[in-house]
């Protein structure tokens, strides 16, 4: 898992440091707000989808390791989940960048 998630990483940090030269100082983040300027951020908060991965993953693993040690169903859909988890977000990473570009 730790493996994928650095990988992941790898990749959007390649794709930032490529792109960053033709990135404008703000991108569409938050796709959640009203159409306009309160979808916008810095293009530096892009790295907040990494670490919110990680965040996830963590809390995942410690409570796949906490509660549900035993439970085989559980540890892999916790693995499935994290795994969906780190592509998902790796791929709203990467749109993100094209889409400004």
């Amino acid at each position: 898992m730790l493996n994928i998630f650095l990988l992941s990483l790898t990749l959007e940090v390649v794709t930032f440091i490529v792109a960053y030269n033709n990135l404008p100082p703000v991108v569409p983040l938050f796709y959640s707000h009203t159409w306009g300027e309160s979808q916008l951020a810095k293009t530096y908060l892009l790295f907040l989808l990494p670490f919110l991965t990680l965040l996830f993953i963590l809390i995942n693993n410690f409570i796949k390791f906490r509660f549900f040690k035993e439970n085989e169903f559980i540890n892999k859909l916790i693995i499935y989940y994290n795994l969906s988890i780190i592509f998902i977000t790796t791929f709203i990473f990467i749109k993100t960048i094209i889409l400004v570009l």
